[in-house]
Order: structure tokens, then sequence, then C-alpha cells
């Protein structure tokens, strides 16, 4: 049993402490790139997100995070992808090339972003990801968004995102863009090849 609810700036905390364990321990591209450099409290993804109102939360029936999706209203207000440091440079550029090369802003320029979806590695398989989304569309619909936007660097999140009817925009090769691009990106492992950027139109 889980329960959805909006994050709020009192989470902060516990939303970081989160993401350091699930995503910066996992994530595809972290992983392969780390370590990361877990920027301070005032200074994280979480810090400049929440605020908005817009971020997700699921939480098992006892208060604990199981879930988290980080929701971004354009323009975003933190540059940084992952590390807070220098080093972060070379994600900003993989991203904005995407972006670039996707027309992603002619399309839908005033998407909500989803940068960062995470669930707790117990309770994965069981629709946390897919009720997250869920309650994303619900909010970016009642906030007047026409779009979301999600960039999956994961196979599996891309799989999740094909499964749910998410349109793919760009799908990107981390291979090729090593191979195209001046980059010091190193690609994750197999079966984690590509990059993909999706939409959906806010029903």
């Amino acid at each position: 049993m889980y329960i959805m609810r909006r994050c709020q700036e009192t989470d902060l905390a516990l939303v970081d402490s989160f993401l350091a364990t699930v995503v910066f321990d996992e994530e595809p591209l972290v992983s392969a790139n780390g370590p990361v450099v877990i920027p301070p409290a005032n200074e994280s993804l979480s810090a400049s997100v929440i605020p908005q109102g817009h971020s997700i939360l699921a939480e098992d029936e006892f208060g604990h995070v199981i879930g988290v999706c980080l929701n971004d209203q354009p323009p975003q207000q933190h540059p940084s992808i992952y590390t807070n440091t220098d080093d972060d440079t070379k994600f900003q550029k993989l991203f904005l090339y995407m972006e670039e090369r996707s027309s992603v802003m002619d399309l839908a320029p005033d998407a909500l972003e989803v940068r960062i979806m995470a669930v707790d590695p117990g309770w994965r398989q069981k629709g946390v990801a897919t009720s997250l989304l869920k309650t994303t569309e619900q909010t970016a619909k009642l906030s007047g968004f026409n779009w979301l936007k999600i960039y999956c660097t994961s196979h599996y999140s891309n799989k999740l995102m094909f499964k749910l009817g998410w349109k793919l925009l760009y799908s990107l090769s981390y291979e090729e863009y090593i191979n195209n691009v001046e980059s010091n990106i190193r690609p994750p492992t197999k079966p984690h090849t590509h990059c993909n950027l999706y939409v959906k139109k806010v029903a």
C-alpha cells in the first residue's frame, strides 16, 4: 500500500537522502561517470524544483519515501544535471545536443519536465513509477501545462515510457554521441545503450 502526494519544502532532506541512495548509486549514466559530488542541501536539484509545487512523492503506509518525481517547470532553474561541479557541463552538453536536434522546444516549449524519477528497489515492479507519472500528468493538467517531457538514460525507464505510450521524440546512442562530439562522457554498460527523449500531450 502506498500513497501519492505533492512534495513540500519540508521534504527536501528526505528527498535528497533518498536520491543519494537510489539515483546516484544506480542510475547508469551516473554510475559510468562517477563518483558523484552531492551538492549541499540548499544547492540541490530538489531545493530548486520542489518549491515550484509540481513534484510528486510516493510514501508507504509508514510514511517512508519509496519514490519521487522531481518535475521542473520552464525555464529550468537548476542547470546542473548530476554533480553540481565543473564536470557536470559534459552532461549539460549532452542534453542540450538532444534538445537542439529533437526540436522539442518547437513542439512543446511549455513542457513540464520530469527531471528525476526514482523508485526504491524494494518497490519496483509494483506500479509505483506508473503512479508517479500519472499523478504528475494530473498535476501538470491542473497547473495548465500542455506537455510533459522526460529524458530517459536507462534501458528500464525507456521500456516503461514505451509501455505507457509516451511519444519517442529523439533517440541518441551514447556511442554515436561520443564518436561525433568531443566529449569525455563514458557510456553506460549494456543494456543501457541510448538516451531517449519522450513527450506526452497532457490529456
